[in-house]
């Protein structure tokens, strides 16, 4: 005998009538997922079957105030084991905010033994909004180059106590990057629009131009994620020497960078 769980167990032989079929709750778990739980089993084998629970044409949810109907893209049973009682509906809208209802039916939805849903077959539905916690700011690193000072402007990896590389965070980081913006060509990077000076070797800067260096040079330092605040002047040095001379402060540690670049030597063009 079998009738306790085949079909002839859950008609109105076995069950189907004596175990009403209602809807029990009915929250969201993100801004478009819907998890809905019933009394008992429903129909759970097809997505495309009218009345089947997984068939997403079977759910309805419209928006309280808006009058919205949302998209159901997707049902699944959730639950271990899979108890055929809870289902996630997947929502091609979001929901609306905390606060604004929605109401959730499902007009077709029955039991394996075609027993429909019964009263309650309605849910309210609150809104929900996603909310994240800002992450910690990190301080960037990058591997240390330093110089070998053999004149031909070689460098090298460095390898610390621990085994690895050595790598450079901080003011002497900050330094390391704001040259590779004032040398950098702009344009040179897909994804970074507006990174890069462009200042060449031996390229001429004349004093009508040193106006437009100062202010684009400060607006490249301001531009880097670890600094908090940048100013950037242009002296020339009693040899004709020009200096880029940045102050700029860490925007974690409150540290305060200077720093003086010489781009242009006495008599010649830009030299970095």
């Amino acid at each position: 005998m079998t009738w306790g769980i085949s079909p002839w167990g859950l008609t109105p032989w076995g069950l189907g009538l004596d175990t009403a079929f209602t809807m029990v709750s009915a929250y969201p778990v993100a801004e478009t997922i819907v998890r809905v739980t019933l009394s008992r089993a429903a129909r759970a084998a097809s997505s495309i079957v009218v009345g089947d629970a997984l068939n997403p044409r079977s759910w309805v949810l419209v928006g309280d105030d808006s009058g919205l109907s949302y998209t159901v893209l997707s049902v699944r049973s959730v639950g271990m084991p899979e108890s055929g009682t809870v289902f996630e509906l997947l929502l091609l809208q979001k929901l609306g905010p905390w606060g604004k209802t929605h109401t959730l039916s499902a007009p077709y939805l029955v039991t394996p033994a075609g027993v429909p849903l019964g009263s309650p077959s309605t849910m309210s539905v609150q809104g929900c909004v996603a909310v994240q916690a800002p992450l910690p700011f990190r301080s960037m690193e990058d591997f240390a180059k330093p110089q070998l000072g053999d004149g031909l402007d070689g460098a090298v990896f460095r390898v610390g106590t621990s085994g690895d590389y050595d790598t450079d965070s901080g003011p002497t980081l900050l330094r390391k990057l704001f040259f590779r913006r004032i040398s950098s060509t702009p344009g040179s990077f897909f994804h970074l629009t507006n990174y890069g000076l462009g200042i060449k070797v031996k390229s001429p800067i004349t004093n009508s131009e040193l106006a437009a260096l100062r202010a684009d040079a400060q607006d490249q330092l301001r531009r880097e994620p670890e600094v908090d605040i940048a100013e950037v002047s242009v002296r020339r040095g009693s040899n004709g020497t020009l200096y880029l001379m940045l102050r700029a402060r860490l925007r974690k540690t409150g540290a305060v960078v200077t720093d003086n670049i010489p781009i242009v030597p006495p008599g010649t063009g830009v030299s970095l």
